[in-house]
């Protein structure tokens, strides 16, 4: 007898099966990385315990292993789909399942393991009076029937939590949650067709037999859509944990959609969706102006963002067809892209003064001296306006470094550019073109007047030199010369011109100091 049933068709399908089951929960257990993974695994191996308990019960010789085999049946049948149903909680993201749901979702197992291990006490899962001898099927009882809604109550709802997920996917994402859909239909269909009291293959748990084609959808999966491998992700899950600010408008200007950095960003609080846009942004000026304006990128400071700058941009959202369904305002921090911006500038400009001035005086050096020299000819010589020029030289340079050192000479150089920046107009340039040679450009001024100005230079130097601040009196020689458009002069030719003019002053201030002290 126990021969016989070993090898009768039933028991090999269903060792065919339990053999193809296990490949798929070592195949689960080996090489998924997705955490929801694990209660696919403990479901198989609850198919698995199920499928143990059927052949047992089948190839048992005594009731008394079929009555075991019967309770390790239902306490394999009692937590496959409380697996099914986290697994689809936890692949759908809803990540914080508190105590009390869990307690709502293993309490009917429990029961029901309970009761099955102490049926022959009630018998409220299954009855012994009423069927065959030796018959492996017994009469149902009131709790078997209780146990039986939770189970399409539950896959239904893990159907229906895969389904809403399916909605926020795209593309190989979304096949591998149908996959999964399809994966419930055959249980599903098993528990119809026994609600209908319609026995298609007596004699037959075609219940376990659907659980086992779920397993092994399970397994094609993996291998044609990478279920349990590749990770999907919600595309609200995406939007509600991004930094930037997300607003979505419909086309009557209510608000489809705001993630929580727009909120904070905009100083939004309770619930928004729905509501008029620009009423929810009247507290944000600076948002309300930008949703309202004709703008399509902006850079903002908000309300309620601190001390931060936002790079707003407003783009168009269109269906498959084209058509325009409303706009999307994104808001990302650009705070530190823009100092980054202020700093590069700074430098910039840094290396530009540090290129154009000399570096002891901070005055004009000696390429910007004659780029400007060049520049203000050429406008005197299209406006026909005065131009003048004065070559300074510093007197005893040489002696206050041999006396002094070099600093000493340093300050006399810095203290003599203080003195003509201070003594000139706002628009004349003065530079410095050498050790101790200095250019003056006097824009719009004729010689008379750049005299006045450089009679200016001397009487401050004069007070200087009074006050005896320092180891050094300031003096020097000078040669004005004035830009005539008319005569093609190089901006050389008209610095060599004061040059020669400073020269014949210089030597002739030697003559006169050689004189008095004859």
């Amino acid at each position: 007898m126990l021969w016989q049933n070993l090898i009768s068709p039933y028991v090999l399908v269903l060792a065919v099966t339990f053999l193809l089951s296990a490949a798929a929960a070592a195949s689960v257990h080996r090489a998924s990385r997705l955490p929801a993974a694990r209660f696919v695994f403990f479901m198989l191996l609850a198919i698995l315990w199920q499928l143990l308990a059927t052949i047992v019960i089948e190839i048992a010789p005594s009731p008394a292993l079929r009555t075991a085999g019967a309770k390790a049946l239902f306490a394999g049948s009692a937590v496959t789909v409380p697996f099914f149903l986290l697994f689809a909680l936890d692949y759908s993201g809803f990540r914080r399942i508190s105590l009390s749901w869990l307690l709502f979702i293993w309490a009917v197992p429990i029961a029901t393991t309970g009761l099955a291990m102490t049926n022959e006490f009630h018998e409220l899962i299954w009855r012994t009076a009423g069927a065959d001898e030796g018959s492996r099927i017994f009469p149902k009882g009131p709790a078997f029937h209780v146990f039986t809604a939770y189970v399409v109550a539950g896959l239904l709802s893990s159907a229906v939590i895969l389904f809403q997920f399916a909605m926020s996917l795209h593309g190989l994402f979304r096949r591998q949650i149908y996959t999964m859909i399809l994966a419930l239909f055959f249980p599903l269909t098993a528990f119809a067709v026994y609600l209908t009291g319609k026995k298609p293959l007596p004699g037959v748990n075609t219940t376990l037999i659907s659980y086992a084609l779920t397993a092994l959808v399970i397994v094609w999966a993996r291998g044609r859509h990478g279920i349990l491998d590749l990770v999907p992700v919600a595309r609200g899950q995406v939007v509600d944990s991004m930094e930037d600010g997300v607003l979505v408008v419909d086309l009557d200007g209510r608000i489809v959609d705001a993630n929580p950095s727009f909120r904070s960003l905009a100083g939004l609080s309770g619930p928004v969706v729905g509501e008029p846009a620009a009423a929810v942004l009247e507290r944000s000026n600076t948002l309300l102006e930008f949703l309202l304006g004709g703008e399509q990128k902006s850079e903002l400071k908000l309300e309620h963002g601190g001390d931060r700058y936002f790079d707003a941009r407003k783009e168009s959202i269109h269906d498959s067809r084209g058509r325009e369904l409303g706009f999307m305002i994104l808001l990302h921090d650009i705070t530190e892209l823009r100092l980054a911006h202020e700093e590069i500038r700074k430098q910039q400009k840094e290396l530009e003064r540090q290129a154009s001035t000399d570096g002891l005086t901070g005055v004009l050096n000696r390429r910007m001296a004659f780029s400007a020299l060049s520049r203000d000819m050429a406008m005197a010589q299209r406006t026909r306006h005065p131009l003048s020029i004065c070559f300074i030289d510093v007197d005893g340079l040489k002696r206050v470094n041999d006396t002094f050192g070099h600093h000493a000479g340093d300050d006399l150089i810095a203290t003599t550019a203080r003195i003509l920046s201070e003594s000139v107009r706002v628009s004349d340039a003065v530079c410095r073109i050498g050790g101790d040679e200095f250019l003056l450009i006097f824009p719009d001024a004729a010689r008379p007047e750049a005299e006045q100005i450089v009679a200016r230079i001397l009487g401050r130097a004069s007070d200087f030199n009074r006050a005896r601040a320092a180891l050094f009196s300031i003096e020097f020689s000078y040669g004005m010369e004035e830009y005539d458009p008319s005569s093609g002069v190089s901006p050389d030719a008209l610095v060599e011109r004061a040059d020669q003019k400073m020269y014949q002053q210089k030597q002739e201030r030697k003559r006169a100091k050689a004189e008095a002290i004859r």
